[in-house]
């Protein structure tokens, strides 16, 4: 999630938190802000760039709640519709939009609250199955989000608890959703909608070769590495690859305990199991 206040008022954050290339589509970005003024200001920004955005009124963080954006947005439906609204009767289907929010206690609130955005013109919605004040712990309620299908004009998109490839399918049979979103499951497996139970040792070669070609930060190719990695690695190994403090650093450590192909060697991509250059019967889980 992008702050819109923050974006339009400053280089700084505009060069860190948007950047894209023409390959890169589709394309929706999402968008947290609390007033018509800011959020138009950055659609006009990136709408040359982009195929949709989404205002996120789910995101539950005390910081963002506090600042009337995210979750903050769930009770305040009137102000959504209206943000929903200007960027349509702006841009029309030039600019796809969708809002991505959280049930309330009474499902009813929730309908009424998707009634109004889609009277204003929001293209799709994306509902997660807990209220703001939900633990992760506790189940998404898909109950609820089939209630909002059951009466949504327009697509749906189901959010939580999606980890593989057949909770996608089960949680798509049961609400009757057009489409799927998972979260914490693609941070950990980005090849889980291609059915693979771990993420595979090509989708890391692939990371690590667009992550350095395009300048991601240090520390978030360390954070994407160490979640997609682990399932998959013993504590100590995990925790040496948390323990890294540069670029440099932890590539040399990769290099020193798998066979990390570069982009151009014969088999680049392609690997399933992870190649340790040690043996393996050294490398079991803990």
């Amino acid at each position: 999630m992008i702050l819109a206040r923050e974006f339009v008022r400053s280089k700084n954050a505009r060069l860190s938190d948007f950047s894209t290339n023409a390959k890169d589509r589709s394309l929706i970005v999402q968008i947290g802000s609390n007033n018509v003024t800011d959020l138009l200001r950055m659609v006009e920004m990136i709408s040359p760039y982009v195929d949709g955005i989404g205002l996120n009124c789910g995101c539950p963080i005390k910081e963002q709640v506090r600042e009337g954006i995210g979750a903050a947005l769930m009770s305040k439906k009137e102000l959504v519709a209206e943000m929903v609204k200007a960027v349509k009767t702006k841009y029309g289907d030039s600019i796809c939009m969708e809002v991505k929010i959280r049930v309330h206690n009474d499902i009813n609130e929730t309908i009424e609250f998707v009634k109004l955005v889609e009277k204003a013109g929001v293209d799709f919605i994306t509902v997660h199955g807990r209220t703001k004040n939900t633990r992760s712990s506790i189940p998404a309620d898909f109950d609820k989000i089939k209630a909002i299908k059951d009466i949504a004009t327009v697509p749906v998109i189901s959010n939580g608890d999606c980890r593989t490839l057949e909770d996608a399918y089960r949680i798509a049979n049961y609400t009757g959703c057009e489409g799927v979103m998972a979260v914490r499951g693609v941070l950990d497996n980005p090849a889980l909608f291609a059915g693979f139970k771990d993420t595979p040792w090509g989708a890391i070669e692939k990371f690590w070769n667009l992550s350095t070609s395009y300048g991601l930060p240090f520390r978030l190719i360390q954070h994407h590495l160490s979640c997609m990695l682990d399932s998959q690695l013993n504590k100590k190994l995990h925790n040496e690859l948390n323990a890294q403090n540069s670029l440099v650093d932890l590539i040399d450590w990769f290099d020193e305990h798998f066979d990390l192909k570069r982009s151009g060697d014969k088999g680049f991509g392609e690997a399933v199991a992870i190649p340790y250059r040690q043996d393996r019967t050294t490398q079991s889980r803990i």
